[in-house]
């Protein structure tokens, strides 16, 4: 099982890699560090509401946040070299500010939803969350790895 998680790990880093190729190479590396996040969000959220496991979920949509706000400071950062206008005469500068705030309502929300779902699940035990439990642990390793690899792009 171990196996075929590595070879889909690979599988998923030479994709997010070629994907990337001709952008800009300070992008690059960021860039490819979402994708495979968002490889990792689809098979967490996937897999965990197959599983009923809530925390697969919560991760998966913590990813999928996580993208976003990225992508969102990408933006904000391209956004900001912007000169002043007429209409902005201060400039861009500050758009960044714009952007964190942003992710953070969205992270939030994330928080909110995952305390909303803990609160219903305290009342019993979720069966079929123990039944894949060696399944969620192997997702869940896979996220582990996805952030290490991201440490080393």
């Amino acid at each position: 099982e171990s196996k075929d998680l590595t070879a889909l790990l690979r599988a998923m880093l030479r994709l997010a890699v070629a994907a990337v190729g001709g952008l800009p190479p300070a992008t690059q590396p960021l860039l490819a560090y979402v994708l495979l996040n968002m490889c990792l969000m689809v098979v967490e959220i996937g897999y965990g509401a197959f599983a009923g496991s809530l925390g697969l979920v919560c991760d998966g949509v913590h990813l999928a946040i996580n993208c976003f706000g990225i992508a969102i400071s990408l933006v904000a950062l391209e956004v900001s070299k912007r000169p002043p206008t007429l209409r902005s005469s201060y400039g861009f500068d500050r758009v960044h500010v714009l952007a964190a705030f942003t992710n953070a309502i969205f992270l939030a929300f994330v928080a909110l939803f995952l305390s909303v779902e803990a609160l219903h699940r305290f009342g019993g035990e979720d069966q079929r969350a123990a039944a894949h439990a060696d399944h969620v642990s192997a997702v869940a390793s896979a996220g582990l790895a996805v952030n290490v690899a991201g440490l080393g792009l």
